[in-house]
């Protein structure tokens, strides 16, 4: 009997942490994004899925907190239209990205912005690692646009091996859509 009482003793216990594990993994979650106003501007709280605080950042303004898909949230900060720096926040890996001055986010896994001037071309790079992907672009933009970065239209994931970037040229602000490979 004592044998039997032994046994059904440990056997609870490892049934215990069986079910503790598996509660933890599955009750795990996701990071959050928390906003709060503070006396010189606004707070900006990345809490991992454990609830531990990844980063705080301070904005002067009241930022955009906007979900892109279930794991990606984009947090907008304006600084006058159409000036605005953006980060990225992916919830289920607890990475943020770089701060990006107003960029273009294409196929929720690429980033894509202007250097400082025109002639210096426009960067694609992975969302939060360039060196899974970095790829400088440089063409003759359209650099008296009213901001020079409006000189970039669209960029997009054409397919597994190309974008598709539709831009304007030169000082006629021709329209241009051009294939570019991913790869090359």
């Amino acid at each position: 009997m004592k044998r039997l009482y032994k046994y059904l003793i440990v056997s609870i216990a490892v049934f215990f942490i069986i079910c503790f594990i598996v509660i933890c993994f599955i009750n795990k979650g996701e990071g959050k994004v928390l906003c709060n106003e503070v006396e010189d501007g606004y707070e900006i709280v990345l809490y991992d899925s454990w609830g531990s605080v990844i980063d705080t950042i301070w904005s002067p303004v009241e930022p955009g907190i906007h979900d892109v898909t279930d794991e990606l949230v984009e947090i907008v900060i304006s600084v006058g239209s159409p000036a605005r720096y953006i980060f990225y926040f992916d919830k289920r890996n607890n990475k943020v990205s770089d701060t990006f001055f107003n960029p273009i986010l294409v196929d929720n896994r690429y980033i894509a912005y202007m250097e400082v001037e025109p002639e210096e071309g426009i960067i694609i790079k992975d969302l939060f690692d360039e060196s899974k992907f970095y790829k400088k672009i440089v063409r003759d933009f359209s650099s008296g646009t009213v901001m020079f970065f409006d000189s970039i239209v669209s960029i997009e994931v054409l397919n597994k091996n190309d974008f598709l970037v539709e831009y304007l040229k030169g000082e006629d602000y021709e329209v241009v859509k051009e294939v570019i490979p991913i790869n090359d």
